[in-house]
């Protein structure tokens, strides 16, 4: 199975035509970031890394403010999922 590099190498320039190598790492830098920031990820429950993040920073910081308090709490997402600081 080709690499995560492989894959970006191979859609860029399968995708564009370059005259200078500068313009083959400006697009793979815009690619990159894109996918690493934006696309929505398998292994994220098709969320994109940037949202995950977020998600996720929101709820430790919840689960830490829980747990300074009074101990055993619980946070809640948007979804209703439960998490229990301890």
């Amino acid at each position: 199975m080709p690499s995560e590099k492989s894959k970006r190498v191979i859609y860029v320039l399968e995708t564009y035509s370059f005259d200078r190598l500068n313009q083959v790492r400006e697009k793979s830098e815009v690619w990159v970031d894109d996918y690493n920031n934006n696309r929505p990820h398998d292994s994220l429950n098709e969320l994109a890394p940037m949202v995950y993040r977020k998600k996720t920073n929101r709820l430790q910081a919840c689960l830490e403010r829980k747990h300074s308090r009074s101990g055993k709490q619980a946070c809640r997402t948007k979804k209703n999922y439960t998490f229990k600081a301890y």
